[in-house]
């Protein structure tokens, strides 16, 4: 993955994200805030406690409510609340 930008402050507050574990990253993506769906991955060190923004080459739609799960090198999304 590309890092893009780092710093402390991370994700905007959301609900209905995912997360998952990749050795030392906690990987988050998309969910929902105020209404807005979110179709943007961060990572945090967990060494570090510092926050990152991945550029991905393709990503998923914005989502909220989906389930993920860490398989080999890759992160899988599957369903969840997408907008109409």
């Amino acid at each position: 993955h590309d890092v893009s930008n780092s710093s402390t402050r991370g994700p905007v507050a959301r609900s209905g994200h995912s997360a998952v574990l990749f050795e030392t990253e906690m990987l988050v993506f998309g969910g929902t805030s105020d209404g807005n769906l979110y179709n943007d991955l961060w990572s945090m060190d967990t060494d570090t406690f510092v926050w990152t923004s991945v550029a991905t080459p393709t990503c998923p739609g914005e989502r909220a409510h989906h389930a993920a799960a860490v398989m080999g090198l890759n992160m899988l999304l599957y369903g969840g609340e997408v907008s109409s």
